[in-house]
């Protein structure tokens, strides 16, 4: 048997900083996994290609998974409290492997998230009016790669980055080298939201505003930056004879901001011990500032959502209730489906792909990759380009739902909803052939 590790080991505290006033509490978690797999590279095909040891046969994946937070807690008066708290995960998944795969080409799976959170509660007007204030910081730093780690017989040991050595397939007996960055995400979203009840005989007033600012860095390889190599076999590949060598051309980096902000009131207000009426609404802005001197169109400001809902007891039992709740809904856009899309737009296409086979004019010679630029004599299919119009509205969605329960017995009851929902405004693709310039 393949021999397979894993610990995992933790611990939490907690107790009094200042005696009923001020309290702490903190935890950790660590695990660790060793998984041996074999990557069927041959010791004479390894021998023949001039790869290290470490790269044939069995080659360990690894998982590394810590997780921490701590939280205090201090009561400033009767009734005003204040919470300070941080959490951290933080994982590293060297673990998948695909067949005939060396070290370098394993792919692997790095993210760090933090949050830091403050938080204020209050009560005020005889314990009538809450108010809570909350204000956070949530950096993640994700990335998608291959290890640098690994090199001959391209470059020596630890060295496949700095040589922007190519990625090398040999059909059914190696693929190795190119120990690269894939896709890295860098998110920087600073959060404050602030909310109230004010209870009043049969009402309860409820309000707040919530605002979101995001610095948002997304760096995506859509091919290979520094070129591959496929070969058909070993003797091709001894004879230097490849069957297509590939490579991606173009900057990589996108950053944009994101701002966010909403509001909202509601009022549920009971007129009897019957009937509860939920009767609110709500407002949505989003705009995401200019992205390398582009604008996207004019902002759709007039993202107000009505809300309404009933519950009424049929039979003033409490065995039978009927509810029925409505409202207007608004999509966040930026950060959906329009992230890859900015890597083809039309006025900024940043990445594009060029494909030789051997012997064509301007093709390399292995192991010959070429700088970030894209050759004139490139040969280029296709393109997808995207263009954003220059005005859109943000999606929308009605939603109503309907239910009537009845309780036969205390323990048993039976319950029928009716869902119904509308959207607009969905973004889509249109395919469209537009006219070739130049």
């Amino acid at each position: 048997k393949a021999e397979f590790t894993r610990q995992l080991y933790g611990g939490s505290l907690g107790g009094p900083i200042v005696r009923d006033r001020t309290f702490f509490f903190a935890a950790a978690e660590r695990l660790g996994e060793d998984t041996p797999q074999d990557n069927n590279i041959t010791a004479e095909n390894g021998q023949i290609l001039g790869l290290p040891a470490e790269d044939v046969g069995a080659v360990t994946g690894t998982l590394r998974d810590t997780f921490a937070m701590g939280k205090v807690n201090h009561r400033l008066s009767q009734n005003h409290s204040l919470q300070l708290g941080y959490v951290m995960t933080k994982d590293v998944n060297a673990s998948t492997f695909s067949s005939f795969a060396t070290r370098s080409r394993r792919s692997r799976l790095s993210s760090t998230d933090q949050a830091y959170q403050a938080q204020w509660t209050g009560i005020a007007a005889g314990g009538q009016w809450l108010h809570e204030l909350r204000a956070s910081y949530f950096p993640r730093d994700y990335a998608l790669d291959s290890p640098n780690v690994g090199g001959p017989p391209l470059t020596a040991e630890g060295q496949l980055r700095d040589s922007q050595a190519p990625a090398v397939n040999i059909t059914r007996v190696a693929n190795f080298g190119q120990g690269r960055l894939q896709l890295e995400m860098f998110t920087r979203p600073w959060h404050a939201i602030y909310w109230s009840t004010i209870s009043r005989s049969n009402h309860a007033i409820k309000f707040g505003v919530d605002g979101m600012f995001v610095d948002f860095a997304y760096i995506r390889y859509a091919g290979s930056p520094t070129g591959s190599y496929n070969f058909a076999s070993l003797d091709a590949f001894r004879q230097g004879r490849y069957t297509t060598y590939s490579q991606t051309f173009g900057e990589p980096r996108i950053d944009r901001y994101h701002t966010y902000v909403s509001g909202y009131l509601q009022d549920s207000w009971t007129p009897t011990n019957r009937l509860t009426l939920n009767l609110g609404v709500r407002y949505d802005i989003e705009w995401l500032s200019k992205y390398q001197g582009l604008e996207f169109g004019q902002q759709d400001t007039n993202n107000f959502g009505p809300r309404a809902a009933l519950s009424y007891d049929l039979t003033g039992r409490g065995k039978t209730i009927v509810k029925f709740s409505n409202g207007l809904y608004y999509d966040r856009i930026f950060q959906n489906p329009i992230t890859p899309t900015f890597f083809e737009h039309r006025d900024i296409l940043q990445q594009v792909s060029a494909t030789w086979n051997f012997g064509q004019p301007g093709a390399p010679v292995y192991p010959q990759t070429f700088p970030n630029e894209l050759p004139a004599n490139a040969a280029l299919g296709v393109r997808n380009v995207y263009i954003t119009p220059d005005d859109f509205d943000v999606p929308a969605a009605y939603q109503a739902v309907g239910s009537i329960d009845h309780a036969f017995r205390d323990d048993f009851a039976v319950g029928v909803s009716v869902l119904y929902s509308r959207g607009w405004d969905k973004e889509v693709l249109f395919d469209r052939n537009l006219a070739l310039k130049g």
